[in-house]
């Protein structure tokens, strides 16, 4: 065969390197385009075309009968490298190890491949290799920076093809065999790593893809009805074995992709922003991918601290960013790499998981360099930790915003000067409004720190005791109006509608006599009266007695409901007054609560350490707000809490006081105390005739609002345990939940949920509706070790079925509304915003301000998103918003007017210029 055929008209007329080159080796695949490429190359540069393939995964079939198709379109040469072993070792490993994910959802398949394949070369020119315009800027700037000498031809911003039409009667022309006909299908892209599907149907975000659409996953309903469990062992922040079995990395990750594959998991359907500032849609199937960063994450919770993770987090966003737009040779990708794998040095141990109908979970994690400690973290004091040390670090951890808000406050002095005073004017109404009860209905409920005394039952039901109005209040969280009932002492019931505060009012106690501790200086002896944060479990019930014989005072006991359920408010009258009490006084918080603290966190994307959805973060400084307004209103001078010396939740209520009230005293007998555990306080209580609602048998500790419900303590202290299958409340177990998918539709307007299939809802009601569906079908079950802002390590198991469903359809909503800058902001954003609340900053100006920018950045997020909800797991069905950025007749693969593709040949040089220079300088050219 003549390969050398003279060159076309078009080539002396386009000018350039046409006519000028010799030999090209072009990236082959075999498929349409490159099949057609070649006769073109020939035909229009007048060149020797080598084409070439990499095998990275993408499967035998794929490589088999390459030699007779690449010689069928005139190829002079076929070469085939085996790079599996390099693109796992060298490519997916690193970003494995950093954590990488774009946009949230994407692993980075395509974007690992591209370097690896273009680092290939022959020393002659080179082509690339497909109309995926991000796989042009990967190629390119990958040749930029090995060797900026390179020619470079992309066909598809030359020729006058404009479609797989056209390039079908372009390849019947010149006799070149296609492995399609004009039936439109799915664009492909497959390696090692995933397999990606983009195209046909899938061009329309409103469309659900097709279930025979999947090639490497079984569909979530076929898969196995029992679990599979696998444990990946892990040194350095790499996986090496998988069930106690050493693998080669390419060895490795086909294994687990087997396993994967077989029970669905690892499928990710996203809207993502193309580099070239395009959006497009592609679904995703990453079996083994998937399996292993739940592995690593997972391992990391043990090894690295709260800073550590922090910054590795943030970085990671950026690595992504850059490994998808393709400069993986840039000195800032390699210098982020270096230090992934400094700070992993020691993650080193193994994870066990246990892979379900799609979904995977933790059930077991140890290391020998971990930073959890039992005796540390354990509810019961120790040697190790002193509780006393958290006072001092509260009050200078809170020292600015003290400050701060005492030179704002109306509470503190005014400022001296008037003109000053005037000046900030605004501010200064805008903290008074901040002072002042909230006017609408809300939800609230206190839980002390202690909480293994909360028992949950997941449900609604009022106390029989209270008055019909009472029970009203707390049934419903659609109150379009302020309620308040007032219990006298003579039992007799006066209802109103100015105030949202129901209040008991306990028969007087005998004074107790202050003890001789009194006499230790401090506050002892000197307060009158103190507002106590009261759940009426044994914590609190014993802090009653405590504060009034240790301090002197009277003590006004306040529950805050935030949806905790009503058999955690039966009763508190009674139990407020056997502790002692003054006064009882409840408040309904649960619409502030979801309306003013959980939508903003949800807005703002809010996730602290990949996976806390922050359900107690966000109700402490509701419930210390209130507790500052209940002080005022009964001229308390003092607050107190029982949370734990070793807890968050101590400096998440005493950084709200400080910030709305600098001037109130507060309490925390958990750090005065000689109580050191629950038996003691057990004791106690029995010794002051106290009753108390636990044994001495250890239980769980939880904490539940409407957002979530938290387990802590007993076997959940070792990471390596399993949660027992009767500890879950709200959440049905996924192999015990319907058979049949259920799909749910969200109503989004500017970010915020307002329906759920077509129904509009209060804050309040919306959630605690999607908390019965999710519950139903075991979705939301979070199990993570977590840094504490103490300083210690801890571990909780979460659940949170509504807010998982509200987190999955916010995100994919902002999936069309916002383009790739935006997101990336919000998103490093949203982790400082997730840190802030987590350490009880709510009130603080930084969030405050970012809360501002989130509000403006979501103004547009409007629309709908459908989710299909089976067996614990959540996927992606449908998107649509008004405001989308999203264009099919620019994201479609057939070429139109608005996109010209010759376009990217600038952008790209441009763009990759730095990488061009620099490598240059290297080279000495």
């Amino acid at each position: 065969m003549d390969y050398l055929k003279s060159t076309s008209d078009a080539t002396s007329e386009r000018g350039g390197l046409r006519g000028k080159l010799k030999k090209v080796v072009l990236a082959y695949s075999g498929g349409l385009d490159t099949s057609v490429i070649v006769p073109w190359l020939r035909e229009n540069y007048g060149c020797e075309v080598v084409c070439f393939t990499a095998d990275v995964g993408q499967g035998i079939k794929e490589l088999e009968g390459l030699e007779e198709k690449a010689k069928a379109s005139g190829a002079c040469q076929l070469v085939v490298k085996d790079l599996k072993e390099e693109f796992v070792r060298d490519y997916i490993f690193p970003c494995l190890r950093a954590g990488a994910i774009y946009e949230r959802k994407y692993l980075l398949g395509t974007s690992m491949a591209r370097p690896v394949i273009a680092k290939v070369n022959f020393r002659c020119e080179v082509l690339d290799i497909e109309v995926a315009i991000d796989s042009m800027v990967r190629f390119e700037l990958t040749f930029f920076a090995l060797d900026p000498k390179l020619n470079v031809v992309a066909p598809w911003r030359e020729w006058d093809i404009r479609g797989r039409e056209d390039a079908i009667e372009y390849a019947k022309k010149h006799n070149v065999p296609v492995p399609v006909t004009k039936k439109s299908i799915y664009s492909r892209d497959g390696n090692l790593w995933h397999l990606s599907h983009e195209g046909d149907i899938l061009e329309d975000p409103a469309n659900e893809p097709k279930k025979d659409m999947y090639m490497l996953t079984v569909d979530p309903e076929d898969a196995p009805n029992e679990p599979e469990y696998i444990e990946i062992g892990i040194v350095s922040g790499l996986p090496v074995s998988i069930n106690g079995k050493e693998f080669s990395p390419a060895s490795l990750l086909s294994e687990l992709n087997q396993i994967g594959g077989r029970h669905g998991i690892g499928r990710v359907d996203m809207v993502e922003n193309r580099l070239v500032g395009m959006k497009s849609r592609g679904v995703y199937e990453t079996p083994g991918g998937t399996i292993l960063f739940t592995a690593v994450q997972e391992l990391e919770s043990l090894t690295l601290d709260r800073e550590t993770m922090q910054v590795k987090d943030s970085l990671a966003l950026k690595y992504a960013e850059q490994v998808y737009a393709g400069r993986w040779f840039d000195p800032l990708r390699e210098s982020l790499d270096a230090f992934m794998e400094n700070i992993t040095k020691t993650t080193t141990g193994s994870v066990t998981l246990k892979l379900y109908k799609g979904s995977v979970s933790v059930t077991s994690r140890t290391s020998p360099f971990s930073l959890y400690r039992q005796d540390i973290s354990s509810f019961e004091s120790g040697e190790i930790y002193d509780q006393a040390d958290a006072a001092g670090f509260i009050r200078l951890y809170g020292l600015p915003m003290k400050f701060f808000c005492s030179s704002l406050s109306p509470l503190g002095s005014p400022p001296k000067d008037n003109n000053l005073e005037r000046e900030r004017g605004t501010v200064i109404m805008a903290q008074l409004k901040s002072f002042s009860p909230c006017p609408s209905s809300t939800n609230i409920r206190f839980h002390g720190p202690k909480r293994a005394s909360l028992l949950y039952n997941g449900r609604m039901c009022c106390p029989g005791k209270l008055s019909s109005a009472f029970q009203l209040g707390a049934r419903t969280s659609e109150l379009h109006g302020n309620a308040s009932v007032s219990i006298s002492t003579n039992g007799s019931v006066n209802s109103s509608h100015n105030k949202q505060v129901i209040r008991a009012a306990l028969p007087s106690q005998k004074e107790l006599k202050i003890s001789e501790a009194t006499n230790n200086g401090g506050l002892r002896g000197k307060l009158k009266k103190v507002v106590l944060a009261y759940s009426g479990g044994l914590d609190t019930s014993v802090i009653v007695p405590w504060l009034r014989e240790n301090y002197g005072c009277e003590v006004v006991c306040f529950t805050a409901d935030v949806g905790q359920g009503i058999k955690e408010l039966d009763g508190l009258e009674q139990k407020a007054k056997a502790s002692g009490a003054c006064q009882l006084v409840v408040k309904d918080l649960k619409e502030e609560f979801v309306k003013d603290y959980i939508f903003p966190c949800l807005r703002a994307g809010a996730i602290y350490e990949r996976k806390y959805l922050l359900g107690t973060s966000m109700a402490r400084p509701v419930i210390a707000k209130a507790m500052v307004d209940v002080a005022s209103e009964v001229g308390a001078d003092a607050v107190a809490h029982g949370c734990t010396g070793k807890g968050n939740d101590q400096v998440r209520f005493e950084l709200t006081f400080f910030a709305l009230n600098p001037k109130l005293n507060v309490v925390a007998p958990w750090r005065e105390w000689d109580i050191t555990g629950r038996e003691d306080a057990i004791e106690y209580a029995k010794k002051h005739n106290v009753p108390v609602p636990v044994t001495k048998k250890s239980i769980y500790s939880r904490d539940g609002n409407l957002w979530h419900l938290s387990h802590e303590g007993d076997i959940l202290e070792d990471p390596a345990n399993e949660p027992k299958k009767d500890m879950y409340m709200l959440t049905v177990d996924p192999e015990d939940a319907p058979n049949q998918p259920e799909y749910v539709e969200i109503g989004i307007v500017s970010g915020l949920p307002v329906s759920v299939n077509g129904k509009e809802l209060s804050p309040a009601s919306l959630l605690s509706e999607l908390n019965q569906i999710g519950g139903r079908h075991g979705i939301g079950r979070i199990d993570m070790v977590e840094n504490r802002l103490v300083g210690m390590k801890s571990r909780g198991v979460y659940e949170t079925p509504g807010g998982t469903i509200l987190f999955a359809a916010a995100r994919e909503l902002e999936s069309l509304t916002l383009d790739r800058e935006t997101i990336q902001v919000k998103d490093s954003l949203a982790l400082k915003y997730a840190e802030l609340v987590y350490a009880g900053r709510w009130f603080d100006p930084l969030r405050e301000s970012l809360d501002a920018f989130m509000e403006k950045i979501t103004e547009t997020t409007t629309g709908s998103v459908t989710l299909k909800l089976y067996k614990g797991s959540i996927t992606v069905t449908c998107r649509k918003s008004p405001y989308s950025l999203y264009r099919q007749d620019i994201s479609s693969f057939e070429s139109g007017d608005i996109y010209d593709q010759a376009d990217a040949a600038g952008f790209i040089r441009l763009y990759g210029l730095p990488m061009r220079v620099r490598a240059m300088l290297e080279k000495g050219l």
